[in-house]
């Protein structure tokens, strides 16, 4: 059996248009690194706007 980590951007009108745009001041210093290494690490990405 296999470890399952999920990690989601979720919005309330169901639109995710460019998510580097608008939470990219989120992203800074050691929380940016850490966001390019865990997703570097990630074997498959499930993308959907209804999944």
């Amino acid at each position: 059996m296999r470890k399952l980590i999920v990690g989601s951007f979720v919005s309330l009108d169901g639109v995710i248009d460019a998510p580097m745009n608008w939470a990219s001041p989120f992203f800074v210093g050691d929380g940016l690194e850490h966001s390019y290494a865990t997703a570097g690490e990630a074997e498959y990405f499930l993308l959907g706007r209804v999944t």
